[in-house]
């Protein structure tokens, strides 16, 4: 829901029954109490988060002073959602669902699944999430980056209906001898309102590279809504 320009978090626990998440699985908010587990097991399934934009989520003050956890804290810019075994309750994967509430959009800000969970049908949970947050706050653009080194993720965004927007070189990893470099990533993206709400570009004030590029976009499906 807006509030005048705000944008305010809604427990994805309020949202689960609408979502299609397989039937073994659930999804609910972290729990302070569980913060140091949750991210010894990220570090875990995702080493790479060491480093670039989200290793701070491998820091427990991120969580408790910048993220949405209890009540009063909707205003904040992060939410740290974990997706869970129904059997026990086990933690098995973390999505952190970053706002900004002043151009509504929603980003998949960084996540992870164990792998014995991938390819069971739980990492359209990711997207999903993302989506669904964003449609019942009023925002009216999703995104985030998904990895090109497994297709799950990339998978994933397509079957939710996400369109590549670009593969960019947007975040740090380290290669094989150990050395810290640039990765490339697929930005993947979906429009939450309908294209009566947006300007089209005048192609006219365009390069010739980019209208190639714009028409090529336009193909793929990234300017559609759903």
């Amino acid at each position: 829901m807006i509030q005048g320009n705000q944008m305010r978090w809604v427990r994805i626990e309020k949202l689960v029954s609408e979502m299609k998440v397989p039937q073994a699985y659930s999804l609910r908010s972290l729990r302070r109490s569980e913060i140091s587990s949750v991210i010894k097991r990220f570090l875990e399934w995702y080493p790479g988060v060491r480093l670039g934009s989200e290793s701070r989520f491998v820091k427990k003050k991120y969580y408790t002073d910048h993220s949405f956890m209890v009540r009063g804290q909707e205003d904040r810019k992060y939410y740290p959602i974990v997706f869970t075994q129904k059997k026990d309750d086990g933690v098995i994967g973390l999505v952190v669902v970053k706002k900004d509430s002043y151009t509504r959009t929603v980003m998949g800000f960084t996540g992870a699944l164990d792998p014995e969970h991938r390819g069971l049908g739980i990492a359209h949970g990711g997207p999903m999430v993302v989506e669904a947050l964003g449609r019942k706050m009023g925002a009216e653009f999703a995104y985030f980056y998904a990895s090109l080194q497994i297709p799950h993720t990339q998978r994933a965004a397509e079957k939710m209906g996400f369109s590549i927007a670009g593969i960019l070189p947007h975040d740090l990893d380290v290669d094989r001898s150990g050395k810290i470099k640039r990765v490339y990533e697929a930005l993947y993206a979906k429009l939450l309102v309908s294209k009566s709400s947006l300007i089209e570009p005048n192609e006219s004030a365009m390069t010739e590279r980019t209208k190639l590029i714009w028409s090529a976009l336009k193909k793929s499906g990234r300017s559609s809504s759903t």
